[in-house]
């Protein structure tokens, strides 16, 4: 304690002459750097701003001899920070440093594609001696049937069997003689005279009174124009006996043009008690009645439209034999 306060006085006289010598024209010289024991100055001993560069000789005075906090004043504040400067060049490369120890083995890796196949098939070698047969096997199942073949030619003729003995009569075969229903079709253009268009012919017509023979047509007319009458007459052929009344006969009959449209149509109208039929004569079998002029069964008459143009007619008749009823 004693060494520091004879430390502080000495200083002391000691600033007090540097100031006194430093004003003074006749100053002594100053003290050298080398003079001053360090980090004997401190702060505490520099009045403020007591001692500038005038005071100190230049490198008289080192900052190794000052305290930290003389030096810290003396610096003053630190400034902020200045940029970086530029990055330097860089240095040379080093030596090549020891090579490392090898280290562990690795994973074995996925297989490689397949390389390419080897060398062509060698020669085929000699056969050897057959073996021994062996036990024949059990038989298979039946094939199927194979596809039917060719007809042979046909045998000779079987001889004739004998007659057989002739039936029992049938019935209603005490109703002899034949009948036929005859239709005739005509035209009369512009009121002329009638033009025959056709005839038909049914079976033999039965003699129950209650079924009919029947017979249909459809035949294309040419030249027909508006107004032409188309009708049908009707009678039999018979082997019975003939007449003015032989049988009953009914029917229709319908004419369309060429793009099938109807022109006309026509029925045999209601006869009360012989429904839709009328009384027609009866001709020998040879006969080539019936004729124009004989009953009508049906007729129509073209509207207008047609001229001269092609007309289809179709229709039909049934005969029936209410006179030769059985008893």
């Amino acid at each position: 304690m004693f060494k520091e306060k004879h430390k502080l006085v000495l200083l002391l006289a000691f600033l007090g002459l540097f100031a006194v010598t430093s004003t003074s024209s006749a100053a002594v010289d100053l003290i050298d750097g080398w003079q001053i024991k360090p980090k004997t100055i401190t702060n505490r001993q520099i009045k403020n701003k007591s001692i500038g560069a005038r005071q100190i000789k230049n490198n008289s005075i080192r900052l190794a001899q000052l305290h930290t906090s003389a030096v810290r004043q003396l610096q003053g504040k630190r400034g902020a920070r200045g940029p970086a400067g530029p990055a330097g060049q860089d240095g040379s490369a080093g030596a090549t440093g020891a090579t490392g120890a090898i280290g562990a083995t690795g994973s074995e890796g996925p297989m490689g594609p397949t390389g390419p196949a080897g060398g062509s098939t060698g020669p085929t070698g000699d056969t050897g001696p057959a073996g021994e047969a062996g036990p024949t096997g059990p038989a298979g199942a039946d094939g199927a049937t194979g596809v039917t073949g060719p007809a042979g030619e046909n045998g000779a003729p079987g001889a004739t069997g004998p007659t057989g003995a002739t039936g029992a009569t049938g019935p209603g075969s005490d109703l002899d003689g034949l009948e036929y229903g005859v239709i005739k079709t005509w035209i009369e253009r512009g009121g002329g005279e009638p033009e025959l268009l056709g005839t038909l012919w049914t079976s033999n017509v039965p003699d129950d009174g209650n079924n009919a023979a029947q017979a249909t047509a459809d035949s294309v007319v040419l030249d027909v124009s508006a107004g032409d009458v188309i009708y049908s007459t009707a009678a039999v052929r018979t082997a019975e006996a003939t007449g003015t009344y032989s049988a009953n006969a009914g029917g229709s009959i319908y004419a369309e043009d060429q793009s099938g449209n109807l022109l006309a149509a026509d029925v045999t109208p209601e006869n009360p008690g012989e429904q839709r039929t009328v009384h027609v004569p009866g001709y020998g079998l040879l006969s080539p009645g019936p004729f124009d002029d004989d009953p009508t069964i049906v007729s129509i008459t073209i509207p207008a439209g047609p001229s001269n143009a092609p007309v289809k007619v179709s229709g039909f008749a049934q005969f029936f034999d209410f006179q030769d009823l059985p008893d």
